[in-house]
C-alpha cells in the first residue's frame, strides 16, 4: 500500500471512529459533511440538458471487492460542480473513495478543478483502467489537497471523460464519502 493511500485511510478512519479533532481541538474536523448533496450536473461536452441528468446519480449503491457503498455515480462525459462559498480561505483536502463501476472499456479520466473569478485550475487528475489494472477494481482512497481563497464564487468541479480511445461504453465512476476537510499545514 502506498504512503498516500495509508495516509488517507488513517485520516478517514481516525475521523470516523474517534470523533476527535486535530491539534487545538477544532470543532470543524469533528464532523465533515458529505458533499454529495451539493454537487449539481452542468452542461457537459455538448450534451443536451435532458441527457445531462442521466449522466449523474447522487445515490447509487456500488459494490467493489465485497464493500457496498452509497455513491455519487458520474457517467462519462459529465461534469458536476459544488459551490464553496461557505468555506473560509485556507488549506483543505477533498477526501473520498473512488472506483470504476465496471471492469471493461478503455478506462475513465477524472479531473478535479477549482474555479473562481472566471478561471479554472486543474488540481488533480487520475486515469482509472479497471479492465487492465487490478488495483483499479477496488475502492481507491483519494486525498486531494486544495487551497481556498474564500471567494464567494469559488466552486469545486469534477469532470469525468472517456479513456484514450474515446470509448464511452460503461464509463461509470463512483465516488463515495466525498468530504472537504481542513488540513493542518504546520507539519
Amino acid at each position: 500500500m502506498s504512503i498516500h493511500a495509508l495516509r488517507v485511510m488513517t485520516i478517514s478512519i481516525g475521523l470516523a471512529l474517534s470523533g476527535c479533532s486535530g491539534a487545538g481541538g477544532s470543532q470543524e474536523r469533528r464532523k465533515t459533511p458529505d458533499l454529495t448533496e451539493q454537487f449539481q450536473p452542468t452542461t457537459t461536452h455538448g450534451l443536451p440538458s435532458d441527457r445531462r441528468d442521466k449522466n449523474f446519480s447522487r445515490h447509487y449503491p456500488v459494490t467493489r471487492k465485497g464493500r457496498r457503498r452509497d455513491s455519487m455515480v458520474l457517467v462519462a462525459p459529465v461534469m458536476v460542480r459544488a459551490a464553496l462559498r461557505s468555506i473560509q480561505a485556507g488549506s483543505y483536502a477533498l477526501v473520498c473513495f473512488a472506483t470504476p463501476v465496471f471492469n471493461i472499456g478503455d478506462g475513465i479520466q477524472m479531473d478535479v478543478l477549482l474555479a473562481s473569478g472566471g478561471t479554472e485550475r486543474v488540481i488533480y487528475q487520475r486515469y482509472f483502467d479497471a479492465a487492465r489494472r487490478v488495483e483499479d477494481r477496488d475502492w481507491i482512497p483519494l486525498f486531494i489537497p486544495l487551497e481556498s481563497n474564500g471567494a464567494m464564487d469559488a466552486e469545486l468541479q469534477i469532470r469525468v471523460s472517456g479513456g484514450p480511445q474515446g470509448d464511452l461504453v460503461d464509463d461509470w465512476l463512483a465516488l463515495s464519502e466525498v468530504q472537504l476537510v481542513p488540513r493542518d499545514t504546520s507539519r
